[in-house]
């Protein structure tokens, strides 16, 4: 006689049921590790304990998921506004690249700069040449670079070089960055002309703009998938939603409009997503401050011999992603600020 069901112990456990939110988090989880390249529904359900086909209860197609992934990590720029008391490194604090920050993959996983390539900043903008720090909106800039801190890659090197996530990145792989440049917005901010806040310190267009998009470029180095995926959809969740009302509002608020105020909009976000892609693809490629180093000492060694002329402009070891990020984006918003409205006010 078979032994009864009530005579075993047959407390087996049970799956957690799926939810659309497990499988958001599951495919955020999986597209940090694997990338746009890497993720698919099978690997998505292998990760989620679960069958393939029992995802589409929650979700109808592959390209859903994507949006909601992409979605989900949007809601990581949130504060909309800079805060009163920002949190984060202190005063004496630099930025640079952490010690202890894991590698990335192998440098044949992604193609990086030509190594052949002026490394660091726009040969036009040398360290030092006036980056403007809007009064009052707490944002402070190192007189020079930190010796310890290995410099970025040429911003000129064109992006599109592969804007696609390399397989292997793993987030955050290279200089931490993110809290460090947007904790240090403070609420002071700027208004037109470059001045000081708002009625009650609300802070200026300028402060919110930096803020934002410090805190974008934060998320996009913790989830290096984004601007591959920015590039091929039309952003309309709720969290993307939220950031572009507040972008519009700030800048309409500032005194822009019509085309003027869409194309600035448009000009911010490419810089920033050309940016972090350029950034992260560099990291990917190259993997550590030590080789990184090496590198820029060996391309200034070969400008000194073969381009002199090139060499005293290129900066090629005095340049950080930091301040590089922060400079560019001083001189966008340079820019912007020109095609104001005369009743906003003008520099």
């Amino acid at each position: 006689m078979p032994e009864s069901i009530w005579f075993r112990d047959d407390a087996r456990p049970r799956r957690p049921r799926l939810s659309r939110e497990r499988i958001v988090e599951a495919a955020v989880a999986l597209l940090d590790a694997e990338g746009v390249a890497g993720f698919s529904m099978r690997a998505l359900a292998a990760r989620l304990h679960a069958g393939t086909m029992s995802l589409y209860e929650y979700v109808t197609s592959k390209e859903d998921v994507l949006d909601l992934a992409l979605d989900e990590v949007f809601s990581e720029i949130e504060p909309e506004t800079p805060p009163e008391t920002p949190p984060g490194p202190g005063p004496g604090t630099t930025h640079g690249p952490d010690p202890g920050t894991p590698p990335g993959p192998d440098p044949g996983a992604a193609r990086g700069p030509d190594p052949g390539t002026p490394l660091g900043p726009d040969p036009r903008t040398p360290s030092g040449s006036g980056l403007r720090i809007p009064p009052g909106s707490g944002l402070r800039i190192p007189s020079g670079p930190d010796p310890g801190t290995p410099p970025g890659p040429d911003l000129g090197t064109p992006s599109g070089s592969d804007l696609g996530t390399p397989r292997e990145m793993e987030p955050g792989a290279g200089p931490e960055v993110g809290s460090g440049i947007a904790s240090e917005v403070g609420a002071g901010g700027t208004d037109a002309d470059g001045g000081g806040g708002g009625a009650g310190g609300v802070p200026g267009w300028r402060a919110v703009v930096v803020w934002r998009l410090s805190r974008s470029r934060a998320m996009m180095r913790r989830h290096p998938w984004v601007p591959a995926l920015t590039a091929t959809r039309p952003l309309l969740g709720p969290n993307a939603l939220a950031g572009s009302r507040l972008f519009y509002a700030t800048l309409a608020g500032a005194g822009l409009g019509g085309p003027t105020l869409a194309a600035a909009v448009g000009t911010l976000s490419s810089y920033v997503n050309g940016f972090v892609a350029a950034e992260n693809t560099w990291w990917a490629t190259v993997r550590t401050a030590k080789a990184d180093a090496e590198l820029r000492e060996r391309v200034a060694r070969h400008l000194d011999r073969e381009a002199a002329d090139l060499s005293r402009h290129a900066l090629v070891e005095d340049s950080d992603f930091d301040r590089s990020f922060l400079l560019g984006l001083d001189l966008i918003l340079d820019g912007i600020e020109s095609r104001l409205r005369p009743a906003a006010g003008s520099r």
